[in-house]
């Protein structure tokens, strides 16, 4: 399991890079900032609504969506508090040389907070639509959750997301065979995440409210594989000597932080409203 890295691990690695390059790269402070902490605010405060359903509503079975809502909202709040420590230290009031570096500590953030989040997501979807007779129950699918979030940690941690190297020295054999064995785990993955959704979809009864469920959330979480897709063919086609792309890099917070928000904050939000039978907007 990765496990979250430190804001002093972060200050540490950028006093020994500083002097790599001496090139500045400024990045928007807004987006690095602000945009990561309105997420993380919006987890937050979500986490708090339905630690309160827990705690006031009558029905149990909402009481568990709530209480798995409380806990996806706050795992995913603490790796964002983190987030925000680096991208404040990253932004443009200090200048990172490697910037590919601040990147892997984000991007290792991103992979623990799914890693931990995305089973308790399974496990909550099949209660909200209960699925019949699927392939694989909810605790079989939270683990092959698992298993996706793993895959493509390893094809971007692991393979740097398949990107060309620089370095003229390298063996490109090597390169070749990381190229290769990223590309293939980042497939696996994503076949994975398609399994995930026809498991769901294709055993669901024809009760429209469920399917409009599934679509809003699903329709959310398809950001992340296309990101990480887009992400691999951008560092491919601009090569080794830009090691991470500042626009990319503004991307993937952006429609990263979208995809948490909604998929986490916002329909946690509509978990803590069903409790109560508030009519959701």
């Amino acid at each position: 399991m990765l496990s979250p890295l430190t804001y002093q691990s972060v200050k540490e690695t950028k006093a020994s890079v500083a002097s790599i390059e001496g090139v500045e790269r400024p990045l928007p402070a807004f987006l690095r900032g602000s945009w990561v902490h309105f997420v993380a605010a919006l987890l937050f405060g979500s986490a708090v609504l339905n630690v309160f359903a827990v705690l006031k509503a009558t029905d149990a079975g909402h009481q568990v969506q709530c209480a798995l809502s409380a806990a996806i909202c706050l795992i995913a709040f603490v790796h964002y508090q983190q987030i925000f420590k680096i991208r404040t230290e990253t932004g443009s009031r200090e200048s990172f040389a490697n910037s590919s570096v601040a990147e892997a500590y984000v991007d290792a953030l991103r992979s623990s907070d799914w890693a931990l989040t995305c089973p308790l997501l399974i496990v909550k979807l099949f209660l909200l639509v209960a699925p019949v007779e699927p392939w694989f129950e909810k605790w079989g699918a939270a683990g092959l959750s698992v298993i996706m979030v793993v895959l493509g940690a390893f094809t971007r941690l692991g393979c740097d997301d398949c990107a060309a190297r620089s370095n003229k020295g390298s063996d490109c054999s090597l390169d070749t065979l990381s190229r290769l064995l990223g590309a293939a785990s980042w497939i696996c993955s994503a076949v994975i995440f398609a399994f995930l959704l026809a498991n769901l979809y294709i055993h669901i009864d024809d009760n429209q409210e469920k399917r409009n469920i599934l679509n809003a959330f699903f329709m959310t979480w398809v950001i992340f594989p296309a990101i990480s897709l887009i992400a691999m063919f951008w560092r491919l086609v601009a090569g080794g000597d830009d090691p991470f792309p500042v626009p990319l890099s503004v991307i993937k917070d952006l429609f990263y932080g979208i995809g948490d928000a909604w998929t986490k904050g916002v329909f946690g939000i509509f978990s803590f409203c069903a409790a109560f039978g508030i009519v959701f907007p």
